[in-house]
């Protein structure tokens, strides 16, 4: 039987602790500097003082709130459990350490004990709040571990290991990927016609949305390990950002080309005038812009292309020559308004008469990419459509979303599932909707 009191005297006598929190309260005032001069002491001594009284406050309550509750059934047994009284357990808070007593209940059959309010009380299984398991998520999203452990104890005074933080981030990360993996399964097991009806829809309707997809390298498991890179994006008339989502998984083609739908129907993709799908020549891309968004214009991006034709100059003429700088100028110009058959007719010319082997293959390489993008570089139709012609935000999250956070000095001990789950965190953050990973229902998928 419980022994936790009333939730009627709860309120009462939290109040009767009150009274020490106002002498707090007034010992602090009476510590505060006379000049405004000193106002850099003055706003340490509130903020430190207001922890304290704060933590206190909380410690409080928590002593008299109420613990009642229904007893749970067994998970082995499916019995009604009994309650075997209080165990108390210190939990790190944004306020500083504070001690909860939490009931525990046993299975009078197998034996089994577990601690229902846990769910409520902390962030899995670790004795941290959920508010500063929040806190946590950011700062380990933001840079390494151990500055994220010493930023905890500068800011909230409250000391944690960094094996700790590591694995709250990671884990954090991990269940928001867990509800959007099982979403794009299920959608995926669905009929043609189902998936239409199951897509998530969105309140936008952007002038222009687009699409991209890129991928780089993360050192993991002892190795190096590509990593794909999505983001969606939607615009106004004036080009101003209206939602962004992005998403850096190791997943195969097939399954990150549904990750990629979902990000879209998130920005309102299906609901914008203008639709596009930028990316590099890479073949996998444009399988899955030919699946998933077959109504996009696709746009090979046109400094991947710059870059090609570059390396291929200095291939044929040597890096920096003057034949160089005119071979590439006229062959982009030509690609530039648009005349693609002038271009390729241009670099059979180049061709014929070499014989040097480097030379015919780059080349050969560079007329067979403009040959398999030929839909994919009217750049004046794309001009005059208002429409991006670079992939340049999708690589830029390669950096920033991935390469920052994952690739710097001292960053090769990832595991897939902790560099995803951290990612997934970082991702949040950098589109500004960070906070809603751990808003109830959290139901953020895709």
């Amino acid at each position: 039987m419980s022994t936790t009191p009333s939730a009627a005297v709860v309120k009462p006598e939290l109040r009767e602790k009150l009274a020490e929190c106002q002498r707090q309260l007034e010992e602090l005032a009476a510590q505060l500097p006379d000049a405004l001069d000193d106002w850099s002491a003055a706003e340490r001594q509130v903020r430190e003082g207001v922890l304290r009284l704060g933590r206190s406050l909380l410690q409080a309550w928590s002593d008299s709130a109420d613990r009642r509750g229904e007893a749970p059934q067994c998970a082995d047994c499916q019995e009604r459990m009994r309650h075997k009284g209080l165990v108390s357990g210190q939990w790190a808070t944004t306020l500083g350490a504070v001690q909860v007593r939490r009931a525990r209940y046993r299975c009078e059959f197998c034996g089994r004990e577990t601690y229902p309010q846990d769910a409520a009380l902390r962030f899995g299984a670790h004795a941290v709040s959920r508010p500063l398991a929040e806190v946590i998520g950011r700062l380990g999203a933001q840079g390494p571990f151990a500055q994220a452990r010493q930023n905890l104890k500068w800011d909230y005074d409250v000391p944690l290991a960094k094996q700790t933080i590591q694995h709250v981030c990671e884990e954090a990360g991990a269940k928001q990927l867990e509800r959007e993996d099982q979403q794009r399964w299920a959608l995926a097991a669905l009929s043609p016609q189902e998936q239409l009806q199951q897509l998530p829809d969105s309140e936008l309707t952007p002038k222009k949305a687009y699409v991209y997809a890129d991928d780089t390298m993360i050192h993991t498991e002892g190795d190096w390990h590509e990593i794909r890179v999505a983001r969606a994006a939607a615009v106004d008339a004036q080009d101003k950002v209206l939602a962004v989502e992005q998403r850096a998984r190791f997943l195969s083609c097939q399954e990150f080309g549904w990750q990629l739908l979902l990000l879209a129907r998130r920005v309102g993709y299906h609901r914008a005038a203008q639709r596009a799908f930028v990316a590099d020549g890479a073949h996998w891309l444009w399988e899955i812009a030919a699946f998933h968004f077959p109504d996009a214009v696709q746009i090979l991006d046109w400094y991947h292309l710059s870059e090609h034709v570059h390396q291929t100059a200095a291939a044929v003429y040597g890096e920096g020559s003057s034949a160089a700088q005119d071979f590439q100028t006229g062959l982009l110009e030509d690609l530039w308004e648009g005349r693609s058959r002038e271009a390729l007719r241009r670099l059979r010319q180049v061709r014929k008469p070499l014989r040097a082997r480097t030379k015919r293959e780059a080349l050969r390489k560079l007329i067979t990419y403009l040959e398999n993008n030929r839909s994919r570089i009217d750049y004046p139709r794309y001009r005059a459509l208002g429409l991006q012609i670079g992939s340049g935000a999708v690589e830029g999250a390669c950096k920033t979303l991935v390469g920052a956070r994952c690739k710097q000095a001292g960053m090769r001990n990832w595991t897939r599932r902790g560099a995803e789950g951290v990612l997934r965190l970082r991702a949040a953050l950098q589109t500004g909707d960070y906070h809603d990973l751990w808003t109830p229902p959290k139901e953020t998928a895709a």
